[in-house]
């Protein structure tokens, strides 16, 4: 049987070990999202850093909605990281990282933050947070994914869902 060979870090293939979103909804109806995504890179595809597509446009129960969006800081190991956004067809790229500098194989921790609006839906007896917590746009695996959410004070859970996939 074919033995694989691991380096140093115990990882063969680059992947995220771990993601972490912590939503917090706001009185005002906008939701803040910390996003901490814990990468081991390789240098195949993390090179330079990662990037995060965020839909700002979506169909749900017979409508569309589009949403705001504002980026509010982005940092890696703890320290702001340069970054530049790209609007795509149906939202914005988040890159973080820098073009002119690779980076070394490693364990990375990237924090990217940003202020959303109109993701909230109001119905007549509860309000719903619809939200992806990871987005569908990553090539390489995901080993553990996480979600908190923080609602505003007096605001209680009735019910929730979780899904996976598409």
């Amino acid at each position: 049987s074919a033995i694989s060979i691991l380096n140093v870090f115990g990882y063969e293939h680059e992947r995220i070990m771990h993601y972490h979103s912590d939503i917090v909804i706001q009185k005002n109806c906008e939701v803040i999202i910390t996003e901490t995504i814990k990468v081991y890179a390789k240098g195949y595809e993390i090179k330079r850093g990662i990037f995060r597509d965020i839909p700002l446009s979506y169909d749900y129960k017979g409508g569309s909605y589009h949403v705001d969006f504002e980026l509010l800081s982005v940092k890696k190991d703890g320290e702001e990281e340069s970054h530049h956004t790209d609007w795509l067809d149906n939202g914005v790229r988040i890159y973080a990282g820098d073009e002119s500098v690779f980076l070394s194989e490693g364990i990375y921790n990237y924090e990217i933050k940003y202020r959303m609006n109109h993701v909230l839906l109001f119905y007549d007896n509860f309000d719903e947070l619809y939200w992806n917590v990871n987005g569908n746009g990553w090539t390489f695996p995901i080993d553990s994914i996480s979600a908190t959410v923080h609602l505003p004070d007096g605001a209680k859970v009735s019910q929730y869902d979780g899904f996976t996939g598409r």
